[in-house]
């Protein structure tokens, strides 16, 4: 049987997912604890991508998207919003005086606020799928899913808001390290256009912009790259500063200057590249 267009996208996403767990799995092995909550998220999106291609690929023949199916690829993005906040906060760690904490309003919106928004956003999107594509569904339910959906992508949207309110100052303190500010620019962007195109869907719900029966450029574009490329950028800035946990160790005031920490650092030249 001829595969369609999609399918072979979802074959393609379940094999490039099944490669990057591993150098994933091995940058978390590297940073160790303190880079947990970073990385958790991070996997956790990878295994979900895996999940979502492979429900796809087992449903490909199937008129109408399944109520898992339906589901589990419609929480992708708050897994990724939760891996920005944790790498957003281990490079303000990573970059700021031993003696510094995170400013409250910085400490607030990657910690709490990241999580309520994220997990309430994601709660109400994956509700608004179960009613949309559940089975017996009634215009009921579909006005009932419809507004799940927006209200849960607004809720996303601004996280992804608030984020982007913590990035830019990062950027600023990594001018010695362009590279590692541009990546997480980039994930920050891409994240964007996720977190727009869910708001856009959401209020505009016509065939072509959905996410299971939309167009192939859509899928494509709008949730494969921009997902692949958010995802890369953060795997990138966690092997540029894979070395970071013994750098820091030695870093004047740390309480384990003399021992490899579970903490890392952002190498300040050029050398931490290498």
């Amino acid at each position: 049987m001829t595969l369609n267009a999609t399918t072979k996208l979802s074959i393609a996403e379940l094999a490039i997912y099944i490669v990057l767990l591993q150098p994933t799995l091995w940058l978390l092995y590297k940073h160790g604890r303190a880079a947990l909550m970073a990385f958790i998220y991070l996997i956790a999106f990878e295994i979900l991508r895996i999940v979502a291609a492979g429900i796809q690929i087992a449903n490909r023949n199937s008129p109408h998207p399944t109520e898992s199916g339906a589901v589990v690829s419609s929480i992708g993005l708050s897994p990724l919003l939760l891996a920005l906040a944790g790498f957003l906060n281990l490079l303000y760690l990573y970059n700021g005086p031993m003696d510094r904490k995170p400013s409250p309003l910085q400490a607030r919106i990657t910690g709490g606020g990241t999580h309520l928004g994220a997990v309430t956003g994601v709660v109400l999107v994956a509700l608004g799928a179960t009613k949309l594509f559940g089975q017996n569904t009634t215009p009921s339910d579909i006005t009932t899913g419809y507004t799940m959906l927006k209200v849960g992508a607004i809720i996303l949207l601004a996280t992804w808001m608030a984020l982007t309110f913590v990035c830019l100052p990062l950027f600023g303190k990594l001018k010695s390290q362009p590279i590692l500010g541009l990546l997480m620019v980039s994930a920050c962007a891409f994240i964007g256009v996720r977190a727009v195109y869910s708001v856009v869907y959401a209020f505009d719900h016509t065939n072509s912009l959905s996410p299971f029966t939309g167009s192939f450029v859509v899928k494509l574009v709008l949730i494969f790259l921009a997902q692949l490329l958010a995802a890369l950028s953060l795997v990138a800035v966690a092997f540029l500063t894979r070395d970071g946990g013994k750098q820091r160790a030695r870093r004047p005031g740390s309480r384990h200057q003399n021992v490899e920490s579970q903490d890392s650092s952002v190498p300040m030249t050029a050398r931490g590249y290498k």
